[in-house]
């Protein structure tokens, strides 16, 4: 029988209970994109990028050299810190998934440590605004 809750979930070595919101399965990855933005895809990669070319364009500010003196350390260190970026990237995100991974296993194993918190509203707790005029 297919699990309707998320594709991947057969890929888990331990049984999950029912109740467990669908939205506690993204270690395993994000199929609808809940979580994804451009900017978080791509910002320690252009952060690699940006460090890489301008640590040669400062080191020619420095000495007082053109800003395109050195053209090709510029594209070499350009292309090594978008690499290093993606790297951390990638080491970052499998890291949070085994994290992640860990936690649910615990809560898996002990639910009655974490019970179903009650929905809170606003309107509970906010009482009406009479203006005085």
């Amino acid at each position: 029988m297919e699990d309707k809750r998320h594709p991947r979930l057969k890929e888990i070595p331990f049984e999950v209970p029912e109740n467990i919101d669908p939205d506690a399965f993204l270690f395993l990855g994000d199929p609808e994109g809940k979580t994804r933005t451009l900017m978080g895809r791509w910002w320690t990669a252009a952060s690699g990028v940006v460090m890489g070319g301008g640590s040669v364009l400062l080191g020619n500010t420095m000495r007082q050299r053109p800003w395109y003196a050195g053209s090709h350390k510029l594209a070499l260190f350009s292309i090594a810190g978008g690499f290093l970026g993606e790297c951390l990237h990638q080491y970052r995100e499998s890291y949070t998934a085994e994290r992640d991974l860990q936690m649910f296993h615990y809560i898996c194993l002990h639910p009655e440590d974490f019970p179903k918190q009650k929905r809170v509203l606003y309107r509970d707790y906010l009482t009406y605004w009479f203006p005085i005029r």
